[in-house]
């Protein structure tokens, strides 16, 4: 299934999730400005904890999210 392959090539470090230009200098200075920064999106936590991780961002989240805690659009 389309599940498994994504997670399948996330896990063998295949999958690339690239940032916009400029977004890992803008939440470095949002954070340091003292700002509580939360994601919520509609990636399940593994998914969203491995981006972050890979990107090395997770530190600047206070909250994060996920499909897996709450219902999916329209909602």
């Amino acid at each position: 299934s389309y599940r498994d392959a994504y997670r399948t090539s996330r896990e063998a470090g295949d999958l690339i999730e690239p940032l916009f230009a400029g977004i890992a200098p803008l939440l470095d200075a949002l954070s340091g400005a003292g700002w509580l920064l939360g994601v919520a999106t509609g990636k399940s936590m593994r998914g969203l904890e491995h981006c972050l991780a890979t990107h090395g961002l997770g530190h600047h989240f206070m909250t994060l999210q996920t499909a897996d805690l709450h219902p999916s659009k329209p909602h």
